[in-house]
């Protein structure tokens, strides 16, 4: 199983009075591919940048985390799976 860093937009409904809204977030994950390269699973809490042992491993994760993002588009929870987002 292979994984990596991912952007996933998060939407969910806000009720406002007796109106609502949908309001869209992005939070960095962990995410986890099948064998076929696609993404089955991902980590329940958005990842942070707390409690590195070294500054040199910090910036090395922090680095990857930026790669990773920038190599691939966000992705987007629809009916509990993941899917590319075409357009961020």
């Amino acid at each position: 199983m292979t994984w990596n860093f991912r952007i996933i937009r998060k939407t969910r409904r806000v009720k406002l009075g007796k109106r609502s809204k949908i309001i869209h977030n992005y939070d960095l994950h962990e995410v986890y591919y099948n064998s076929k390269g696609e993404p089955t699973s991902w980590t329940e809490k958005p990842i942070d940048a707390n409690g590195y042992e070294s500054i040199r491993e910090m910036q090395e994760t922090l680095c990857r985390m930026l790669a990773d993002t920038l190599a691939s588009p966000p992705l987007e929870i629809c009916k509990g799976k993941l899917k590319e987002r075409r357009t961020p």
